[in-house]
């Protein structure tokens, strides 16, 4: 309905404590975005890191904001977790004028309507305080004790989109930065910036001046919410670019951040609508961190574009065709990036990256732009307006990333462009931690398979594939 209400958020925490829960993975990344002629129909898409035992005891809890009015909380929580839903309670009341009603088990475990001019001004206006809500909120929970946001997934709905809407999951897993505040940057291909947090570490003053002065932004408005050491910012710049290069973009922001000491937590994507036209948006989230100031720790960015097809075939759910344009992009940041040098660690990421390329997408490398790298490839299929294998290849770099090179993957987003959502850009970043014990490479034919003893088979070894050595248990 117009309000937004689905049951995708319930859906997505039942298979986020069933992987986490129950098998032990661990949750990485929470996105996805709106497609179809009229972008009603929302996908949902989830990544799962390499299991550990402490997700088989931490609770996820999603908060759903929707600029409509409405809030939406899904857990899977335990007993001895659950005291936080009634604090939630309390906090609802009081800073969002949430009344609680019944009746939306079906959709989520506890349904709020927000008071009237909590959510101020339309989806990408000046005025609107949603994303300053948002970071609000996720300062809040990362107050109380062990909890930290892991992925957010904003979009838009509604007639012309004019409603926002962000999903954010959080974990009860005793983050290091422990309740640390959070910064919200959102960067705008029709060259609109905005940034909403509390002013920790004067954050907000170098950010305006790196803006202003780097870039050649101006200042558009500002507001705030809250009083005391609950006061949020939001600040709104604009910005004369055309044909805005996102990907430079955003590793320009994760450099100014990381001289200044903090991390990138989360990133989102996803398609708006403003003054009539559908634009590009990147969602990036930050926090205090470890990491010395002064330093970039190495990172590498890189977007895999599907690629434009034939809107004959987008409405044949049959056949399957190659995409036109097809690419993948690489950049990198590290120690010295900011003076024009290389570190060695990103030296070797890109010739390793341009290996895998050409290797195995059978892509070839072309001429990109300053500061960057570009392939073009024919990996990208298509069948009907939602299906493509864009996921498979994500992961099969996320493979070659992290077990092949020894990177830790951070974060992806996936951005669903065109004129019902065909055109699909998923972007990936990796950071470099230092060097990791060397993983072993399993081998298609396993020399010693002769000399296993059928007797010394495990009692549960019941299935004739797997008895025969065809199979893995």
């Amino acid at each position: 309905g117009e309000d937004g209400l689905n049951n995708l958020g319930k859906k997505t925490m039942e298979i986020i404590d069933f992987m986490c829960g129950t098998l032990s993975w661990t949750l990485a990344v929470v996105n996805g975005g709106n497609v179809g002629e009229n972008r009603d129909v929302r996908e949902t898409q989830l990544i799962f890191k390499a299991p550990h035992p402490m997700n088989l005891v931490a609770p996820h809890l999603m908060v759903e904001l929707r600029s409509a009015g409405f809030i939406e909380i899904c857990g899977d929580l335990e007993q001895e977790h659950g005291d936080i839903l009634e604090t939630l309670d309390v906090y609802f009341a009081d800073r969002f004028a949430a009344a609680r009603i019944d009746g939306h088990e079906d959709f989520c475990d506890r349904y709020y309507q927000a008071g009237e001019e909590v959510f101020k001004g339309a989806s990408g206006s000046l005025e609107s305080n949603f994303g300053l809500l948002c970071t609000n909120v996720c300062d809040q929970i990362t107050q109380w004790e062990g909890w930290s946001l892991v992925a957010c997934n904003a979009s838009n709905y509604g007639a012309e989109g004019r409603h926002s809407e962000q999903q954010m999951i959080f974990r009860r897993d005793y983050h290091p930065l422990g309740d640390s505040k959070y910064l919200q940057v959102i960067l705008n291909a029709l060259g609109n910036i905005e940034v909403n947090g509390k002013h920790v570490k004067e954050i907000h003053s170098k950010l305006d001046g790196f803006l202003r002065h780097r870039w050649g932004c101006e200042r558009a408005g500002q507001f705030s919410e809250g009083d005391g050491d609950q006061k949020t910012i939001c600040r709104r710049y604009s910005w004369n670019v055309e044909d805005l290069n996102m990907l430079r973009a955003t590793a320009d922001v994760v450099t100014f951040f990381e001289l200044q000491g903090w991390e990138i937590q989360v990133a989102s994507q996803q398609q708006v609508l403003e003054d009539g036209t559908w634009c590009r948006e990147q969602q990036l989230l930050f926090r205090p961190g470890r990491t010395e100031v002064g330093t970039i720790e190495p990172h590498v960015f890189v977007e895999l574009y599907a690629g434009e097809g034939d809107p004959e075939f987008f409405n044949d759910e049959e056949h399957t065709q190659v995409l036109a344009n097809q690419k993948l992009r690489i950049r990198g940041i590290g120690p010295g990036s900011d003076r024009g040098k290389k570190s060695p660690e990103l030296v070797a990421a890109m010739e390793d990256f341009a290996t895998f390329v050409t290797s195995y997408l059978g892509g070839e490398q072309a001429e990109g732009l300053a500061g960057e790298e570009e392939y073009n490839c024919n990996v990208f299929l298509c069948r009907g307006k939602f299906e493509n294998n864009l996921a498979q290849w994500t992961m099969r770099l996320c493979d070659w990333m992290v077990d092949r090179l020894g990177w830790s993957f951070i974060v992806s987003s996936l951005c669903n462009m065109g004129e019902f959502g065909q055109n699909r850009l998923q972007q990936v970043i990796f950071r470099y931690d230092g060097d990791k014990r060397a993983l072993p490479v399993s081998k298609s034919v396993n020399p010693a398979q002769e000399s296993l003893d059928p007797s010394r088979f495990p009692d549960y070894w019941v299935f004739d594939e797997v008895l025969e050595q065809r199979e893995v248990q």
